[in-house]
């Protein structure tokens, strides 16, 4: 424990070109082969966890997926129901809709430059130029 303690602190305090960094660079080149070799060994087992793994989310991702369809085509469902009903009511009530803009109907963008003088008026004053 003590001559690694020593080894790490005098590797650190030398330059570069030191030769424990030397001995690092001749290790690493000797021990490279043997690296590249247990990578290719690792990587069908790793690529099997992976492919695992992922096969278990998608399991737990489809499960998600399939409550939250169950869950949309109820609601689909409830809200056939709700407008086929409003439909209904419509009928029954004889339902006259508000009436609309002419088709032809443009909007033209303005201010409030006035307010009613009291709460009693129902008059405001607009600052609208009519389009060209």
């Amino acid at each position: 424990m003590l001559l690694s303690l020593v080894l790490i602190t005098v590797y650190f305090r030398e330059p570069a070109g030191g030769g424990l960094h030397d001995v690092q660079g001749t290790g690493a080149t000797v021990l490279r082969p043997f690296e590249v070799a247990a990578n290719r060994v690792a990587a069908p087992f790793r690529d099997t966890y992976g492919w695992f793994s992922g096969l278990i989310h998608a399991k737990s991702e489809n499960a998600r997926l399939r409550a939250q369809l169950d869950k949309l085509r109820a609601e689909a469902i409830q809200n056939a129901n709700a407008a086929t009903q409003v439909n209904e009511l419509r009928r029954e009530l004889h339902y006259v809709g508000l009436s609309r803009f002419p088709q032809d109907y443009t909007a033209v963008p303005t201010d409030v430059i006035s307010a009613p003088a009291s709460e009693f008026q129902q008059q405001v004053g607009i600052a609208a130029t009519p389009p060209r």
